[in-house]
């Protein structure tokens, strides 16, 4: 089992325990794993990944400079207006594939554990979805950041036609203020 962990140290107990039952036919509870790792003198510690920079800042907590109370107390005053089915929340999430990379992993005591990670550079997509209290009603995957004119093809052509007229369902379309959402490249406000 040591072997196991020292090769694949970023395993999870589950991981471990479902390959030694596949694989020996033996069934070991993730707390005895555990128990086992640490009798052997591993632990389990955060992984170094060789590029890894300013780990610290990650424990930074950060607010944005255009935070404002008073326009945050007059969206709460105009949100008290609408009732939760006339709402489609869009938002858009960047997304990479080294963001699976694990953070822990198990090692000899006092060793840094460290694990191979490829030094390609990996792609980078955007997931933007349109969701109700209903929950979704569309959700696109593209390759790339997302730009204004992508962001008013997808409220044009994928939100819109899911949309009824004020006051009826799915009629207020609620986004965050990320300067795709204000662009001039022409979204027309009689569309929404």
């Amino acid at each position: 089992m040591i072997w196991m962990v020292l090769k694949v140290p970023t395993g999870y107990l589950a991981e471990y325990s479902t390959v030694f039952d596949d694989s020996f036919g033996i069934k070991l509870s993730q707390s005895r794993i555990s128990q086992i790792l640490k009798q052997n003198g591993l632990s389990h510690v955060r992984v170094r990944f060789p590029k890894a920079k300013h780990l610290a800042d990650l424990k930074l907590q950060k607010e944005a400079m255009e935070r404002n109370p008073q326009l945050r107390d007059h969206w709460d005053s105009k949100l008290a207006n609408w009732r939760a089915y006339q709402l489609v929340f869009i938002d858009e999430s960047g997304l990479n594939s080294k963001l699976g990379e694990r953070s822990y992993g198990w090692g000899p005591r006092g060793q840094r554990v460290r694990a191979k990670v490829s030094g390609k550079k990996s792609g980078n997509y955007s997931l933007l979805p349109a969701f109700t209290v209903d929950g979704y009603i569309v959700c696109n995957l593209y390759e790339g950041a997302i730009n204004a004119e992508r962001f008013e093809d997808f409220i044009e052509h994928d939100v819109l036609p899911h949309c009824t007229p004020f006051p009826g369902p799915r009629s207020v379309i609620v986004m965050d203020n990320a300067s795709i959402h204000r662009s001039d490249v022409g979204i027309s406000r009689q569309l929404i």
